[in-house]
């Protein structure tokens, strides 16, 4: 508290200046070409002279230190709007992609624990109407200010008489006035440079910029050229300036600054460098923390900090965990580290690691993270679950974590399954599958899957349906082919069809899928001809053994038999007609067809019929 008073004070100090006409902060937003509109040597001296010895203190103590705190403040600032423009070339203009690079940036340090990113503007509108470039600028970093700020980078491009200029500068504070803060800006600085550089920006190096008109900080010290950079100074914390490409080098456009990926990619790099100098890292708390349920099971935080999820994620990380308080239902730091002893191996009392590992390992593999709550049990509990997540378990800890224990589901307890899954694929086989059914036809699948239900109706789906598995009382696929000779037609030998014809369109149609165990209405058709005068499916299966043996119950393979085989070898296949005798009978089709039996049979089905002629023997 004392340190957040501090820097307010000054923050008034400084806008109290102001008003009276002391001071105007010096330089502009980030060129010298720009100008300082209203700044005198003598309106900083007069500032400077009532801050007296006090200032270096009074700033020193202000400064909200990442160290201390656990957290960092970043402010960013989308260099220029729509009022205070920026440069401008081939189309693109300089205050709209900056604001898409702070944007990109900020997205990507959201992702690193431990931060707080605010922009000093979030649309190309001035955020500070009816000001100059220098006060616009200047009321940024006060707000900054108050926000807590402890790094503000402003975001820029550049531009150049000459063509063949290219890459990357950043303006870090002079190594003058508060030294320790000039050393932060210098090595942040570097670490952007070279990120920047890495993603294929030429690197022209950190550089600073002493101010042109003799100004001095009060120890006596040169004044940084850039406000950014001495207003930061003043107020208490590192600022650089960030010239990320140029708008006057068709490189840099095509790679960087003309499409949207380049510029996700100046942004990224703009969070990396800044990521890597402060040491951040991407740990993932999202399941050891739950804000509201941190915030309902701990009265001493609800008065201490409200809802405010930052704050509670801030006490947890820093002081939660060490005292053993439980922050997600899924998850008890105590229990986690107890009984997993080789993650204490592993990582001893760093307790942040345990969390990071259950998120990012532990969920995986099916840990149980507290007392209160097993993923197998919760999974075997719940059919819809199930049936939605399969067995991909971090899914079931999620929901748990996020409705199942509101909802009053049972997280332990359960040791076999309940319910089963009918539904693959966003396919119901409820109509033709039951699972218990399946597991105790098909010992074969019992023995492989146990009381999965889920890996059961995968392999009914792929596998059980070709191969004409029964799986519930109501279907069974040989009587529902045997039944109804238009599917047979349709069909044919192909196991499957039968299956999802039946789920499609015969259960609403009323079709009976039990009990038939001899063909119904044996097909005589095969490929558009009908053979019904030379063929009966019964008495051909009845008088020829080896194609009983051989096709059974499929009376379209035993048609195709007789088509394909049957006739050449002068098979009799209808009591009413006899190849051998048809052939004896006429002596214009012995002419005409010889020993070519099946044109005897083809004879019969097209003319001889019709002719009045007999194939009886």
């Amino acid at each position: 508290m004392k340190d957040k008073f501090l820097k307010r004070l000054i923050t008034i100090l400084l806008a109290f200046a102001m008003c009276i006409g002391l001071y105007v902060p010096s330089g502009s937003v980030a060129y010298a070409k720009e100008g300082d509109d209203s700044t005198t040597a003598q309106m900083r001296k007069e500032l400077e002279e009532a801050f007296g010895d006090a200032d270096w203190a009074l700033q020193k103590a202000a400064i909200k230190k990442y160290a201390n705190t656990g957290r960092l403040t970043v402010v960013l600032d989308a260099g220029h709007d729509s009022t205070h423009h920026g440069a401008s070339r081939s189309g693109l203009n300089e205050e709209e992609l900056t604001l898409k690079i702070a944007q990109y940036c900020k997205a990507e340090l959201d992702q690193y624990q431990g931060v707080d990113v605010y922009m000093t503007r979030s649309s190309n509108a001035c955020p500070n109407p009816g000001t100059t470039s220098t006060m616009d600028n200047y009321y940024r970093m006060v707000w900054a200010s108050n926000m807590g700020a402890d790094v503000y980078i402003s975001l820029h491009l550049n531009v150049s008489q000459s063509a063949a200029t290219s890459g990357v500068e950043v303006y870090a504070q002079n190594s003058g006035y508060r030294p320790d803060l000039s050393a932060e800006s210098y090595s942040l600085s570097q670490n952007i440079a070279n990120v920047l550089q890495w993603i294929g920006l030429s690197n022209a190096g950190v550089k600073t910029r002493n101010s042109d008109d003799g100004t001095k900080y009060p120890d006596g010290s040169a004044t940084d050229y850039y406000s950014v950079n001495h207003n930061s100074k003043l107020l208490g914390f590192p600022g650089i300036i960030v010239e990320h490409a140029y708008l006057t080098n068709a490189s840099d456009i095509r790679y960087f600054l003309g499409n949207e990926n380049g510029l996700r990619q100046l942004g990224v790099a703009d969070a990396t460098g800044i990521a890597n100098y402060y040491g951040l890292s991407k740990e993932d708390y999202s399941a050891a923390f739950d804000a509201s349920y941190y915030y309902n099971h701990y009265a001493d935080l609800q008065e201490a900090y409200g809802y405010d999820e930052k704050a509670l994620l801030n006490h947890f990380l820093n002081y939660g965990l060490a005292e053993g308080r439980v922050a997600s239902p899924i998850f008890d730091i105590t229990y986690y580290k107890k009984n997993n002893q080789d993650l204490v191996a592993a990582y001893g009392n760093d307790l942040k690691k345990y969390c990071t590992h259950f998120a990012v390992y532990g969920m995986n593999e099916g840990r149980q993270g507290c007392a209160s709550f097993n993923v197998n049990s919760y999974k075997l509990q719940y059919a819809d679950l199930r049936q939605a997540y399969g067995n991909d378990l971090p899914k079931y800890y999620k929901h748990y974590m996020k409705y199942g224990y509101r909802e009053n589901r049972k997280g332990t307890g359960c040791t076999s399954r309940q319910g089963y899954v009918t539904q693959y694929n966003g396919v119901d086989y409820s109509s033709v599958y039951n699972c218990d059914y399946y597991l105790a036809n098909n010992a074969d699948v019992k023995n492989a899957f146990g009381n999965d239900d889920i890996a059961a109706l995968q392999h009914f789906v792929n596998y059980g349906m070709n191969e004409g598995r029964r799986a519930c009382s109501d279907f069974n696929v040989t009587s529902y082919r045997l039944q109804y000779a238009d599917l047979r037609n349709a069909y044919g030998g192909k196991q499957k069809s039968y299956y999802e014809h039946y789920m499609r369109y015969g259960k609403k149609e009323g079709r009976v899928a039990t009990g038939c165990t001899t063909v119904q209405g044996a097909t005589t058709i095969y490929n558009g001809v009908d053979y019904s005068s030379v063929y009966d499916y019964y008495y051909y299966v009845a008088n020829n053994v080896d194609v009983k043996q051989a096709y059974g119950n499929d009376d379209v393979a035993v048609l195709q038999h007789f088509v394909n085989y049957g006739m050449k070898e002068g098979r009799c296949a209808k009591e009413t007609f006899a190849v051998q005798s048809y052939r004896s009978r006429y002596a214009d089709l012995q002419a005409a067809y010889g020993n070519n039996l099946r044109a005897y049979y083809i004879h019969y089905i097209s003319y001889g019929q019709n002719e009045g002629r007999s194939g009886v023997q």
